[in-house]
């Protein structure tokens, strides 16, 4: 299998009060914590 390289960022934003963006992704083997970018 050949992974496609793309153009991509994962963004670390975090606040005034050190709180942590995450997003929530689901699917049908479980849940996961990651952070938002593509």
């Amino acid at each position: 299998m050949t992974l496609r390289l793309r153009p991509a960022v994962r963004g670390l934003v975090i606040d005034g009060r050190d709180h942590v963006l995450l997003v929530r992704l689901v699917f049908p083997e479980g849940a996961y914590w990651v952070l938002p970018g593509g």
